[in-house]
């Protein structure tokens, strides 16, 4: 099982919210055109000041991101 890699899915037109720590090299901007293949209704919100563990950093701006994409 990989767990750190990306697999190409069937693009999907379900709006998508991607959520990046500024401080996580985990979604860099090269991923952007993969992205966007993959998913046509994508939203990046990139919190500052967090790395990896973005909801246990900010998790009142993590909470607010997630309510206004839904």
């Amino acid at each position: 099982m990989q767990i750190l890699g990306w697999q190409p899915i069937r693009k999907t037109e379900t709006p998508v919210l991607f959520l990046k720590g500024a401080d996580s090299d985990y979604l860099q901007a090269d991923h952007q055109q993969q992205i966007q293949q993959q998913f046509g209704q994508v939203k990046v919100h990139i919190v500052a000041n967090t790395g990896h563990w973005l909801h246990a950093e900010k998790p009142n701006e993590v909470l607010r991101a997630i309510r206004k994409f839904i």
